[in-house]
């Protein structure tokens, strides 16, 4: 648009100058150049005020929409850190009461003060007064002094409620703030920090949890860590419980250990010992099928070691075992968990620890026919006892092929009787028919002679 009206304008100047050129007439050419030029001035600065407005309000327009998107966003952080705060307190109620504000309690003490100033020093007057004798003042000074007395008791007394519950407003809320991040705490720590001593915070602990400021408050066996989880504590009782069972294992294990020889207490430490390092081994190493693999060993190598503790004489026979098969073993498993940890496995690393892997199976192979050695004499005594048992059997005729025979005799001797009976009753047949036979005879032969 800019540049049409500029052509325009040139276009103007041009025909003045040509018209006053053909005419030969100059004198109206510069009025009339000069009112063209204030008018393309008028217009230009017409149409500059217009940009200038039209920017104006652009730039307005922008800055509105940037201070409307900055408010949202400062509307959504005030909401963001609202809600955060909310679900923080709706969490610390779970745990804590609301802490108090101690300005009604330092209220009462403040009116505690003056009435102990107030009523104190018109008791100490009127007692001065109840001292004159004078007809009727006295009686009513000592009256009013026992009265004063009793309201500046009254006063001390709310003087002294009112900072100790100020104070202790104030020690519960740092309380709160101190364990609430943790919901523990030792009580040494909270002591540094509230400046107390611990007798002090072990007493407002306690006194909190029973008032139900402190909704699931705990010590420790020893009152030396105070917990506010129910969740944590039951973790804390069963931690412990599992300590005290672990304790008492190993107190008895000591206690039977003590009955070994020298010889056999250092094969079980040593065996213990072989067994934490292949655990420990076992746990550094990702490889589903090594743990596998160690569990087994882990497993075998305990057994192994528990027969011993039940019958010491075997020691004898793990001196192979004991100084040279599980040593080297716990090299191998060593070497395999530092090889795998290497960030960078070439031809050789891979090949040794396939090498390791694959000789897992024959160590536990040959670990587990150890152990099954173990029983040989077991197996031979229950193979003794069985042949005894069984020999005694038959001569009381209590096999399973003396019954059969039992068996057989009793079908046999009831098939015999069963055929006996039949033949007996064939030959009274046969009697009988021949009974008949005669008498049908004879009876032919009478009517015959009629």
């Amino acid at each position: 648009m800019a540049d049409d009206f500029l052509k325009n304008t040139i276009d103007q100047v041009a025909d003045m100058i040509d018209e006053a050129v053909n005419s030969n007439d100059y004198s109206d050419l510069s009025r009339r150049i000069g009112s063209l030029m204030r008018d393309v001035v008028d217009t230009a600065g017409d149409a500059v005020k217009t940009a200038v407005r039209d920017d104006t309000r652009s730039k307005g327009q922008v800055a509105a929409k940037q201070a409307a998107e900055r408010r949202a966003a400062e509307l959504e952080r005030q909401r963001k850190a609202a809600k955060e705060r909310a679900e923080k307190a709706k969490e610390e109620e779970r745990y804590f009461a609301r802490p108090e504000d101690a300005t009604g309690s330092k209220i009462i003490s403040v009116i505690g003060g003056a009435g102990t100033f107030l009523f104190g020093l018109l008791t100490l007057v009127l007692g001065v007064f109840s001292r004159f004798q004078f007809s009727g003042v006295s009686d009513a000074a000592g009256f009013l002094a026992v009265l004063t007395g009793i309201l500046a008791a009254l006063s001390v007394a709310m003087l002294v409620s009112g900072r100790r519950a100020a104070r202790k407003a104030v020690r519960f809320k740092s309380y709160r703030n101190l364990i609430m991040p943790k919901l523990y705490a030792d009580v040494s720590d909270l002591a540094k920090e509230m400046q107390l001593p611990e007798a002090t915070v072990v007493s407002d602990l306690e006194g909190f949890t029973k008032s139900g400021k402190i909704k699931q408050g705990h010590f420790d066996d020893t009152k030396t860590c105070f917990i506010a989880s129910d969740e944590l504590y039951s973790q804390y009782r069963s931690t412990v419980e599992s300590a005290n069972k672990r304790r008492e294992a190993e107190v008895a294990e000591a206690k039977r250990q003590s009955q070994f020889s020298p010889e056999v207490q250092e094969i079980l430490t040593k065996g213990s010992e072989y067994i934490r390092m292949i655990h420990q081994a076992n746990d550094e190493i990702p490889d589903e099928l090594i743990t596998e693999k160690l569990n087994r060993m882990e497993l075998i190598v305990r057994r192994i070691f528990d027969e011993v503790r039940e019958r010491p004489e075997l020691a004898g026979r793990l001196n192979m075992f004991m100084n040279y098969y599980l040593p080297t073993t716990t090299k191998l498993v060593t070497a395999y968990k530092e090889m795998d940890k290497q960030p960078m496995q070439g031809e050789n690393i891979r090949k040794a620890k396939q090498e390791i892997a694959d000789s897992l199976d024959t160590i536990n192979n040959a670990f587990e026919t150890l152990l099954d050695s173990f029983f040989k004499e077991q197996a031979l005594d229950v193979s003794s006892d069985l042949s005894v048992m069984k020999m005694m059997m038959k001569q009381d005729g209590l096999t399973e092929d003396d019954m059969a025979k039992a068996r057989k005799a009793q079908a046999k001797a009831a098939s015999a009787g069963t055929a006996s009976a039949a033949g007996t009753a064939a030959v009274s047949g046969q009697q009988a028919s021949g009974g008949m036979a005669s008498a049908a005879q004879a009876k032919a032969a009478v009517q015959k002679e009629e």
